[in-house]
């Protein structure tokens, strides 16, 4: 097979979860004699440069979802261009929202005909969200309006329709797209399909404890809405006021920072809050005391994966698929600030309980399977296309 993966990400979101990803997952399905290419946005960032006032004035029915549906529609047009440079078999897109344009650029791209047969090349797509793209990035920020939000809903429902197939990383996700889209049946050629165990687990131990005056609680991703990053620093300042613990947040990511370190100035803990971007993850793992999360509708969660694969303590967010996931990993709570703020505390103050989750987590991250093992089940069903 000859695949090519399509993502509208920039270079920078590829050293978080949905990047890393598709990284293990290529250099796997390469691993059992197949080819992959990637597209992202930054192959074709001249296009975008050119194009994107010209399609989002034609979006501009669609309201503020216009930048995003014209950026997208980019995206797939030259993904359907880069398909035919590569000679590609299989496409697998990582967006819905990409497949509109996609398709048209078949048809322009692929015998310059309107009437290609789009059975000639198998694609898919995989929605990386817990439900449906539309949701996800409603959570994420984007601003719709509830007629707006219904559109983008029949109309992801309707080009997800067209896909030979459609992935998610686990059955919550899976349930919660199904539930958006008012499908009670989902087609057979719809898959929740897991993820490999992340490679930080070969060079894990479960963590020690240390009396350490300056704990380091890590939090990893994008500095989105989504993520709740706003929970933990009120957590960080619970932690200090009630408990008499002084630790740093360290959040590895970048995006909107102003607002996190604006209130981080209002709770007085401006100088415990540390934000930007790790490319080299390893290091920052082994400088954490505790590993948290406060988002609570990850469908999958690949930092939390990391984070328990390392053996590390990690208190994370009740919700979404983190149970599936995880496992019993993971000390999962109820995304409060002031229920963050106690774990964190029981942790850091009880090395009994700090050891306990360090091992759990350890031993959690030997059940998981390899990325060697897992892509044995996406190769057989591709093959079967």
């Amino acid at each position: 097979m000859r695949l090519l993966i399509v993502t509208r990400e920039s270079a920078s979101d590829r050293m978080y979860g949905l990047g890393k990803a598709l990284n293990a997952w290529a250099k796997a399905f390469e691993a059992r004699g197949h080819e992959v290419a990637y597209f992202s946005k930054v192959e074709c960032e001249a296009v975008h440069r050119r194009w994107q006032s010209f399609w989002q004035r034609l979006f501009a029915f669609r309201g503020g979802v216009a930048p995003a549906l014209a950026e997208r529609w980019l995206q797939g047009w030259q993904a359907a261009r880069q398909a035919k440079r590569v000679g590609a078999t299989h496409v697998w897109l990582q967006d819905p929202w990409l497949i509109p344009g996609f398709r048209w650029g078949l048809r322009v791209y692929h015998w310059k005909s309107f009437f290609f047969d789009e059975t000639m090349l198998r694609w898919g797509v995989s929605e990386h969200g817990l439900g449906s793209f539309t949701w996800a990035v409603a959570q994420d920020g984007l601003d719709m309006s509830v007629r707006n939000y219904r559109r983008m809903l029949a109309l992801e429902k309707r080009v997800l329709a067209k896909a030979h197939w459609v992935w998610t990383p686990s059955n919550a996700a899976m349930g919660a797209l199904c539930r958006d889209l008012q499908m009670p049946n989902r087609p057979l050629s719809w898959r929740a399909y897991p993820y490999g165990c992340p490679g930080l687990a070969q060079k894990a131990q479960p963590k020690a404890w240390q009396n350490d005056e300056s704990p380091v609680i890590l939090a990893v991703g994008r500095v989105a809405p989504v993520k709740r990053f706003d929970v933990l620093v009120d957590a960080l300042a619970i932690l200090k006021n009630k408990h008499g613990l002084t630790a740093t947040l360290k959040i590895a990511g970048d995006g909107a920072v102003v607002p996190l370190q604006e209130q981080a100035a209002r709770l007085d803990v401006s100088e415990q809050l540390e934000i930007g971007p790790e490319p080299d993850m390893l290091p920052v793992y082994e400088r954490a005391s505790i590993y948290t999360s406060a988002c609570a509708v990850e469908s999958h969660g690949l930092a939390n994966r990391e984070a328990v694969a390392f053996g590390c303590p990690s208190v994370v967010a009740a919700g979404g698929a983190a149970c599936e996931v995880l496992g019993l990993g993971a000390w999962l709570v109820t995304p409060t600030p002031e229920k963050l703020a106690w774990a964190w505390a029981q942790l850091l103050t009880q090395p009994d309980l700090y050891a306990f989750w360090a091992h759990a987590a350890w031993r959690e991250a030997q059940t998981w399977p390899t990325w060697q093992e897992v892509i044995k089940d996406y190769e057989a069903f591709l093959q079967k296309l």
